[in-house]
């Protein structure tokens, strides 16, 4: 017993590269070689006796396939963000949130353009379109983790 070690490999009627296609085998099958002509080996491929096709011998061996190397991921270890680390992305997820909004009411503690307070016409008070964060509290543990993975380059 032979093992296929082409990805895939076309087992042909006759030994030629010019003979019809009986099938295609993958990578690892065991296949049984009958005898070997040339540059192709005859094997056996079902239960009939009858039932024989021809791989070029190259695409045969008695070893098992390689298997692709597996990478190991390594994680960098980062400490978890101090208090004082932690209101600092907080201010910052905030203000980037409000320089991102594009109208002049993001939060009800804004003024509008003629100076008056936003209050309940704030985006942040009126439900649906833009939500932007306004308070401590907005931000979520979610948000904070990837404003730190993006900040460290790492998880905690």
């Amino acid at each position: 017993m032979l093992r296929v070690t082409g990805s895939r490999v076309n087992v042909r009627r006759e030994p030629s590269i010019n003979a019809g296609v009986l099938t295609t085998y993958t990578r690892g099958r065991l296949v049984p070689v009958l005898r070997t002509r040339g540059a192709w080996s005859e094997i056996h491929m079902g239960d009939s006796a009858n039932s024989t096709g021809w791989i070029a011998s190259r695409l045969l061996s008695t070893r098992s396939p390689a298997q692709a190397p597996t990478t190991q991921i390594r994680q960098r270890s980062v400490s978890l963000p101090s208090s004082r680390e932690i209101t600092a992305a907080r201010k910052d997820l905030i203000s980037r949130s409000i320089a991102a909004y594009q109208g002049s009411c993001p939060c009800p503690y804004n003024r509008d353009r003629a100076g008056r307070r936003c209050g309940g016409r704030s985006a942040w008070s009126r439900p649906g379109g833009a939500s932007p964060i306004c308070y401590d509290s907005d931000v979520t543990e979610a948000r904070l983790q990837t404003y730190f993975a993006r900040q460290r380059g790492a998880t905690f």
